[in-house]
């Protein structure tokens, strides 16, 4: 892969990062004012980064498992990682289909809709498969259709990334780095336009 190419998936890997960033601190502003559209739409978003990284790292086709590695391997991280789940990988895939699926298997069944709270607490405790979407707070979980993700674990791996991906952006772009330093800011303000 030439330099030209690498910079450009290491910038998309730092906006994806930067996205999930964006989006944990949306989650933790509706938690705080108990919006559950906020709480799923911060989630979805950073479900939708991190299926993003984790098909750029770790890429399924043939094809494209030499460019997965040699992110990997120029970022420095392992083969088995936390986003190397085809359950994170293939989040988004087949959405309708997946979701029907969902739906006729749980006829006839209680389910839990959109529901944000400890899951421990409810009476009686609903069956993973027949959980549509939750956040569990006790846990740190995210439950979509059927499914249960460790919210913290995938948060933690995109923030690990994303400090390797900040240092490999820094090394391949020093200058531009240098330019957007708050050090740098600091030393050589802009100048000041108005009048005096």
């Amino acid at each position: 892969m030439d330099v030209n190419s690498l910079a450009l998936y290491i910038h998309e890997l730092r906006n994806q990062c930067a996205y999930s960033e964006a989006a944990v601190g949306l989650l933790n502003q509706s938690l705080e004012q108990n919006s559950g559209v906020g709480v799923f739409f911060a989630i979805q978003n950073l479900m939708t980064s991190a299926a993003q990284v984790s098909r750029l790292l770790w890429p399924q086709k043939q094809k494209a498992k030499d460019r997965g590695e040699l992110l990997r391997k120029t970022l420095q991280l392992p083969a088995e990682y936390d986003l190397h789940k085809e359950q994170i990988h293939n989040f988004w895939d087949q959405a309708d289909s997946r979701t029907d699926k969902w739906i006729s298997g749980t006829k006839e069944q209680k389910i839990l809709f959109d529901f944000v709270g400890q899951i421990s607490t409810l009476e009686p405790q609903p069956a993973i498969a027949n959980i549509y979407r939750a956040y569990d707070l006790e846990t740190k979980t995210y439950y979509y259709r059927g499914e249960a993700f460790d919210l913290q674990a995938i948060i933690t791996a995109l923030a690990n990334v994303n400090h390797r991906v900040v240092q490999a952006h820094e090394q391949l772009f020093p200058d531009q780095n240098k330019a957007q330093s708050p050090d740098q800011e600091k030393a050589n303000p802009t100048a000041d336009t108005k009048e005096k």
